[in-house]
């Protein structure tokens, strides 16, 4: 056989050999991995009415636990609402803890290198026969298959989950709901809304109501303050319904002194909203801000909630915004010509001849009717404006509303020299192309 022949041999044996040694290596991890993930060995089992106390070191604080008849309660938390799927979480993982592996430990090996020394999660129970067990939880083991744990000097491998189940906040056991969830046809009864420099708003719940078989009135609220009107289009399933099971994103304090309330900007609320239920509860719910911060509290506990402002949709209602015009309490028969100028065309809508009773309070409707949205106080624009509208009253008033473009698709309302609104280009759209197609017909 030649050198040539020999070597590439040689070659292919020892290709053949690491490719072999290869699969031999490959197949040894996953195989002891398998193994540790299918031991397991019960670390300690107890029975919770054995369970005397706890005491948890997690996440930089120190929590106690302390049996309260037949249940184990937070020290220092006993006047909190509970959460009670915390807390069967946290005491169920308490009771039986289970290791995924022993690990045999090599003579004179130290605890650091599984991060023992220093642990960053300690369990201390105490039974009633005042047995102690205690457990600390390391470093991550290798290959994410769980935690290292120490118990009675013996390190274990013990399931992510068990990390998981035991590391608590103080304030993770507490209920973060605010308001109470809706129980069957339960409505709120009442609402009374104070918003930051607006009027106070009383609302009334009105039942749904069939006038006969052909014809049901939904349930709506009627406004009893700063004015009397019924908000037939203001139905049950707007912003109301959206309070019930209202829960906060975090718990700031519990038990809030005055000055901790203060310091969340509870002396001065942007917000209060008190409520009344058709089956006799009650609350008081108030809202305080701090920089892109929102915080509420109620009236039954002294504890201060974060929340986030998607869930506080009634910062924007005004009676405005409730009637759906910046022309609070003004009906169609109340005016007697309008007058609309947008850019190079001028209208003038009047009852008379050349317009009849239905089209002017057509046109009429579409402009008190332009819905609008709550913006707060505008004082300068960017751009020019794009229409006036002059409503002259029966009285013998005036009202003037100009509109000025946002730059995002919207148009300033500014009435009588004063803008806290906006309304859809669509508004005033609508409104030219009514106008036009009543001039092309020759009605006005």
């Amino acid at each position: 056989m030649s050198k040539q022949i020999k070597g590439l041999v040689i070659a292919l044996v020892a290709l053949m050999a690491l490719v072999i040694g290869g699969v031999v290596v490959w197949n040894i991890e996953p195989t002891e991995q398998v193994a540790a993930e299918t031991t397991s060995e019960s670390v300690w089992e107890v029975a919770e009415e054995e369970i005397k106390s706890i005491k948890l070191t997690s996440l930089g604080e120190e929590i106690e636990f302390l049996r309260s008849g037949e249940v184990l309660q937070v020290k220092g938390l006993e006047d909190a609402p509970r959460l009670e799927s915390i807390y069967s979480q946290f005491t169920s993982q308490c009771m039986n803890i289970d290791a995924k592996q022993k690990l045999e430990l090599d003579e004179g090996a130290g605890l650091e290198q599984y991060g023992l020394s220093n642990p960053w999660l300690q369990l201390q129970m105490i039974t009633n026969d005042d047995t102690i067990y205690e457990i600390k939880i390391g470093n991550e083991a290798p290959s994410s298959i769980g935690y290292y744990a120490l118990f009675n000097n013996q390190v274990y491998i013990v399931e992510r989950a068990v990390a998981n189940n035991l590391e608590h906040t103080r304030y993770d056991f507490v209920d973060k709901q605010i308001v109470p969830g809706q129980d069957s046809g339960e409505q709120f009864e009442t609402l009374t809304l104070q918003n930051e420099e607006q009027e106070q708003i009383e609302l009334l719940y009105r039942p749904e109501e069939k006038k006969d078989e052909e014809i049901t009135v939904l349930a709506a609220y009627d406004m009893q303050t700063p004015l009397k009107a019924s908000l037939d289009t203001y139905n049950v399933t707007s912003w109301a319904d959206s309070l019930w099971g209202l829960t906060a994103s975090e718990i700031a304090v519990v038990d809030a002194t005055e000055e901790e309330q203060a310091g969340y900007g509870f002396e001065r609320p942007v917000s209060t909203l008190s409520y009344t239920t058709t089956q006799g509860k009650s609350d008081t719910l108030t809202v305080a801000r701090q920089g892109d911060d929102f915080y509420m509290m109620n009236g039954q506990t002294n504890i201060i909630y974060k929340v986030m402002q998607t869930s506080l949709n009634w910062l924007e209602i005004t009676p405005e915004t409730l009637m759906q015009s910046v022309f609070l309490d003004t009906k169609v028969e109340d005016v007697k010509k309008l007058q609309i100028e947008a850019e190079d065309e001028k209208f003038v809508i009047e009852l008379g001849e050349q317009l009849d009773q239905e089209n002017f309070d057509r046109i009429v409707g579409s402009v008190l009717g332009m819905s609008p949205t709550s913006v707060g106080v505008v004082e300068t624009f960017a751009f020019q404006k794009v229409a006036t509208i002059t409503i002259d009253y029966i009285d013998g008033t005036q009202s003037q509303l100009e509109l000025i473009p946002t730059g995002d698709g919207e148009l300033y309302m500014v009435l009588d020299g004063k803008c806290s609104y906006t309304t859809s280009e669509w508004s005033l759209t609508g409104l030219i192309s009514s106008c036009r197609a009543l001039n092309e017909s020759g009605e006005s």
